[in-house]
């Protein structure tokens, strides 16, 4: 042993590559080490992380259906449209520039609050111009009102969104859609009004000179005296 503590044979002539040999002797021994931890089997009996053992069972179907129906209950905005259910009698109406009416066909409508009051089905048939049915409604998640319209004029469908207050400046409807011969895109607006419990107008508005909007239709709905209006399902 040197007086500085190392072992004289790695201060002899070739002890630096002694010295080379030893260092690479306990890498070598610490990395064997290292790897015996890391593949040891882990124990059975140790607990397992909670995210693992706590894993959510799956709901049942009657569990969703009771969450799905408790998050659609009709509210406020609905309870505004109920003033619509009932049987009507219909007008078709074409209004020129200057605001002056001219009766296109007469009919009947029917409207019902159907899905536990979340919707209203409306049926109307007129003279001369087909038949129309569809649904109105109010969705909670985007929180708007939604008309589905169908006709057997048009095979066509589509979902028009609109805001506002029934019974106040009325609802008002948007739908764009894209016209197939030009691709341009077209927009629809049409409002909804109660005038009061017995009566209530859609209008259909429409593009007309240098672009400016108007009324083109107007449909007004009395509330029929009698059951002989009422349209057959």
């Amino acid at each position: 042993m040197s007086p500085s503590g190392v072992p004289a044979v790695l201060l002899a002539p070739g002890g630096a590559r002694l010295r080379r040999v030893l260092t690479r002797t306990r890498i070598a021994a610490l990395l064997c080490s290292v790897l015996a931890v890391a593949c040891q089997a882990p124990d059975p009996r140790a607990p397992r992380p909670n995210a693992l053992v706590s894993a959510a069972a799956p709901r049942t179907l009657e569990e969703q259906v009771q969450e799905l129906a408790a998050a659609s209950q009709p509210g406020a905005m609905h309870a505004r449209l109920e003033l619509l259910a009932g049987l009507w009698s219909v007008s078709l109406c074409e209004v020129a520039a200057d605001q002056r009416e001219r009766e296109l066909a007469r009919g009947a409508a029917r409207l019902d609050l159907v899905h536990g009051g979340r919707f209203l089905a409306w049926t109307a048939e007129l003279e001369r111009a087909g038949t129309t049915s569809g649904f109105l409604g109010y969705d909670l998640r985007h929180q708007q009102y939604q008309l589905l319209m169908i006709s057997s004029l048009s095979s066509g469908m589509g979902v028009a969104t609109g805001y506002g207050d029934l019974a106040g400046q009325g609802i008002r409807f948007t739908q764009e859609t894209v016209d197939p011969p030009t691709g341009r895109r077209l927009r629809m607006a049409s409002v909804l009004r109660a005038l009061d419990r017995d009566h209530f107008v859609l209008d259909s508005f429409g593009v007309v000179e240098q672009g400016l909007e108007r009324i083109v239709r107007r449909t007004p709905y009395r509330r029929a005296e009698a059951a002989g209006n009422e349209v057959k399902r």
